[in-house]
Parts: structure tokens; C-alpha cells; sequence
């Protein structure tokens, strides 16, 4: 996604100085034509991301998100971040731990959907003790974004080049939780990724989201694939399978063809083109 900067120079009226903030605006916006079982229909999904930057004279970055969707609305991801020698501090609508780390086989514009994951109010990252690692801790309250309750994560993810690890626990103060655990790897222009969501509901019953996803790109192509599925008490629910070629005609904008189907219900196949612009 490439990115336009300005200077603004924000005045305080009470003591005459100005504080230079550079701000970026970025965005996407995507367009897809969909045939569900020979049922047509379009449909445009987009956002605007405005974000404000300023580097402090000791040594603190600083930075809000504004997301708004092309209705104007509230897009979600409304944060401030604070950084510093000591971590980096996110406080808003932002990822819980879990979700810091998660929906690595989710290469889709339309029909990939990843894992399920929460939101919560405060994402801290620890600052780099190993080289490779990052380690995510996070905090919701009862009534928070869009967490049903009130709870904590931490995660951690390890970058060997080639290949990430990462493992995950979320616990909510309704006595529910859950844990991810995923991979990835990538060669010569080869990804693959593995992951797996499990919820345990109060009962103590798993709920387990399973995803594997493999792409390869050749030039401005990519052919990718994905199957998800969610499977409780040794009863599967779902068992999707999405195909997806991926076009580069600029570096701005691409075309694609996806198509998904859920072997598990009737009438599901979905195919979808489109065109997709970043900026």
C-alpha cells in the first residue's frame, strides 16, 4: 500500500509553540461480482485510514489510526500508540493478542475468511529481548469493541526467516477461553501456513478452527488455496475449500477470480471477480 505524507503544524493557543505531526493517508478499495449457485450479485467493500505521527525529543513515537469506510462510517482499528524503548502500547479498538498473531492462510479479498478472532482495548508489545521474537500481552473490558466479555491475552510469535512460529491464550472473565497456534513457511516464491483456533466453552467443549493455506506466486500471478474447518466434539460444522488466481496489472491495483464451496451444505458454491486498488 503506498502512502501519501503531509506536515500539519498543530498551534496551542495558551502557549503560541507547534508540534509537527506527519500524517499518512492510505486506504483500499475492492470490488467484486459474485455468483452464488447462479444468483448474481455486486458488492464493494473499501476504507480510508488516516494516521498521525509524531517523534518526541525523548525518544517516543506517537501515532493515532482514524479508519472510515466508504459509507463513512466507523471502519474499526481506531487506536493510539505510543512507542518507546519501553514496548510499544496500543490503546483503542485494536488486535487482542491472539488476533495480533492470527489469519495467517486468510489471503482472500472475498471468500477466504481465516480464523475467528476478538478484539480488545489495550495491546501492549514488549520490547525486543531475542532476536525473532515478539511478545504480545493484552487487556478488554467488560464492555469492549467487539469482545463479549471482559478478559486478558498474551502471544508470542518467533520470525525464523523462512518460517514463523506462534502460540497464543486468551482468557475471558466469563470462563470461557482459547488458544492459537500457527505456521507459516515460504520459499522461491512458495507460502504455505497452518493454524488452528480452539475455543472452550464453559462446558469445557472444544471448538476447533482449523485453517491450511498454500500460495505461489510467478511474476505478477498468484494461485492460492485454502480449507478451513470447525469441528466440536468430534462433529464437524464446516469444511470450506477457496481457489483464488490473483492478478498484479500495477503495483496499485490487481485483479481476481475466487471461488469457495462448503462441502458440508447444500448450495454453497461462490465464485467471485473483481479488482482490488490500494493506495
Amino acid at each position: 500500500m503506498t502512502k501519501k505524507l503531509m506536515t500539519l503544524a498543530v498551534a496551542t493557543a495558551f502557549t503560541g509553540s507547534a508540534y509537527a505531526a506527519d500524517v499518512s493517508i492510505g486506504g483500499d478499495f475492492i470490488w467484486g461480482h459474485h455468483n452464488t449457485n447462479g444468483a448474481t450479485e455486486t458488492e464493494s467493500d473499501g476504507d480510508i485510514n488516516f494516521k498521525a505521527t509524531t517523534e518526541t525529543a525523548n525518544g517516543l513515537s506517537i501515532s493515532a489510526d482514524f479508519n472510515i469506510d466508504e459509507s463513512g462510517n466507523n471502519d474499526g482499528g481506531n487506536s493510539l500508540t505510543v512507542a518507546g524503548a519501553f514496548g510499544k502500547l496500543d490503546l483503542g479498538d485494536t488486535s487482542s493478542a491472539t488476533d495480533a498473531i492470527d489469519d495467517v492462510t486468510d489471503w482472500g479479498y472475498f471468500q477466504t475468511s481465516g480464523t475467528d478472532n476478538v478484539d480488545h482495548a489495550v495491546l501492549y508489545t514488549l520490547p525486543t529481548v531475542v532476536d525473532g521474537l515478539t511478545i504480545n500481552a493484552s487487556y478488554a473490558a467488560d464492555t469492549n469493541q467487539d469482545s463479549n466479555s471482559g478478559g486478558t491475552a498474551v502471544s508470542a510469535r518467533y520470525d525464523l526467516g523462512f518460517a514463523k512460529v506462534g502460540y497464543g491464550t486468551l482468557n475471558n472473565d466469563d470462563n470461557t477461553e482459547a488458544t492459537i497456534m500457527n505456521a507459516t513457511f515460504s520459499v522461491a516464491g512458495i507460502g504455505l501456513g497452518y493454524e488452528v483456533y480452539t475455543v472452550t466453552d464453559t462446558s469445557g467443549v472444544d471448538t476447533d478452527d482449523t485453517a491450511i493455506g498454500a500460495t505461489y506466486s510467478i511474476g505478477d500471478v498468484t494461485l492460492a488455496y485454502e480449507n478451513t474447518t470447525v469441528e466440536s466434539a468430534g462433529s464437524k460444522s464446516a469444511d470450506t475449500t477457496a481457489f483464488g488466481v490473483h492478478y498484479a496489472l500495477a503495483p496499485e491495483l490487481t485483479a481476481f477470480a475466487e471461488t469457495s464451496e462448503d462441502d458440508l451444505t447444500v448450495n454453497s458454491k461462490a465464485t467471485t471477480i473483481g479488482l482490488a486498488y490500494s493506495f
